[in-house]
């Protein structure tokens, strides 16, 4: 399964500012034995290549590419790379992949269900004899 995930506002929570991060910790941990590509809606200008390199470097991840939808709709891209998901904070963006076989989820959406899996993973049901339960 390939991920395709957006910078801006979802792996990274700010938008540049002098190479400041404010990297989003649940998602680059979610993403560690994932396989996955940086799909920005970012220009694909040198500076902005530089910096998300950059990121990646500090952040330990290891993204299969890093690609610039150039402010166009991602779902062509989605679908010539055969991405299955795509985690991204803009709604057009996300509405653009349906039409290209790709779902898509908003970040804080994915952040919900790493957590209740989690719970839920986190508990243990042992089956009760019916003579320990009391009224």
């Amino acid at each position: 399964m390939l991920y395709a995930i957006d910078f801006d506002d979802t792996l990274n929570y700010t938008e540049r500012t002098d190479q400041v991060y404010s990297p989003n910790y649940g998602l680059i941990s979610f993403l560690q034995d994932k396989d996955f590509v940086i799909l920005t809606a970012r220009m694909g200008t040198d500076s902005n290549l530089t910096f998300i390199k950059n990121f990646v470097k500090e952040m330990a991840i290891n993204p299969i590419d890093i690609l610039f939808s150039n402010d166009e709709p991602k779902g062509p891209i989605l679908e010539r790379i055969g991405a299955s998901i795509l985690i991204d904070d803009n709604e057009e963006q996300r509405a653009s992949s349906p039409d290209y076989g790709v779902n898509a989820i908003h970040p804080d959406d994915l952040k919900k269900k790493i957590v209740s899996k989690r719970s839920v993973d986190g508990l243990r049901a042992e089956p009760v004899d019916a003579e320990h339960l009391s009224d």
